[in-house]
């Protein structure tokens, strides 16, 4: 059996036929860009002095990564999981500690607590050796989410 091939100026197959006679096929302005192709072309395929060069394979892309849901921490659950002498403390110590006025800043303009932050979580940790949060608060909001 005849196989066709339209091909374009570079010899890349661009559709196939397997028609005895491609103008029962095709309108004949679109028949006469057929050519006798080797078989086995297949779209894709490059036909080059009437060898067949076939298309490498697709390349196999892995699966997206599932989302990484976020481990978010709500002001209102981590100010509930702080004593009320600690929730003082926070305020009181704020007054002298750079970093933790930037922290209770961020903290009130995003509503939230994110727990991959390592800059956060080193501060809970400091807190926490420096006295002024229990190790059972730092605890209840770490492991809330």
């Amino acid at each position: 059996m005849a196989h066709f091939a339209r091909l374009s100026e570079t010899g890349l197959v661009l559709e196939v036929c397997c028609c005895e006679d491609i103008a029962q096929c095709f309108h004949p302005d679109i028949a006469k860009e057929f050519q006798e192709a080797p078989e086995g072309a297949e779209p894709g395929d490059t036909v080059e002095d009437g060898k067949l060069k076939k298309a490498p394979a697709p390349v196999e892309l892995p699966a997206p990564a599932a989302p990484v849901e976020k481990r978010l921490v709500s002001k209102a659950e981590f100010m509930s999981s702080l004593t009320r002498g600690e929730r003082i403390a926070l305020t009181d110590l704020s007054g002298d500690d750079a970093e933790l006025q930037d922290f209770l800043a961020m903290l009130e303009a995003l509503g939230h607590l994110d727990l991959d932050n390592q800059d956060d979580i080193a501060l809970l940790e400091r807190l926490k050796t420096a006295g002024v949060l229990s190790e059972a608060s730092v605890q209840k909001i770490t492991e809330s989410r």
